[in-house]
């Protein structure tokens, strides 16, 4: 009997002394300016299946920014047809730069995988 009440106030002496703050307080991370693409302003690319090595365009933006913590920012560049409003897009690339360049290739087969017919 003595062993078991030896093993109960060694149990509530832990739990006790275990459960002390030390968490500190972290500062809450908030917006600060959303990522702003600045290249390409207006896109015309023809998709020549010949020729799916060569460079089609690279998107470049501003780092979004936020105030607080330092933020490691994942970016994701999507593709939709038009007037869907981005309901239900594709993800082309993700990275964590501040640009992206896509080959002939990687656009033919992002316009495929968002149902795009084959030309």
């Amino acid at each position: 009997m003595k062993n078991i009440s030896k093993c109960i106030i060694a149990l509530v002496g832990i739990v006790a002394f275990s459960c002390t703050d030390d968490v500190e307080d972290r500062t809450a991370v908030t917006t600060g300016a959303a990522p702003v693409l600045k290249s390409p302003v207006a896109m015309n690319v023809v998709l020549n299946h010949d020729t799916p090595d060569d460079l089609a365009t690279t998107f470049v933006w501003d780092y979004a920014t936020y105030n607080g913590t330092p933020t490691v920012i994942n970016y994701a560049i999507e593709f939709d047809q038009a007037g869907n409003n981005f309901e239900s897009p594709t993800t082309v690339a993700t990275t964590i730069n501040k640009y992206q360049s896509f080959t002939v290739g990687e656009l033919n087969q992002a316009a495929l995988d968002a149902g795009f017919p084959r030309l």
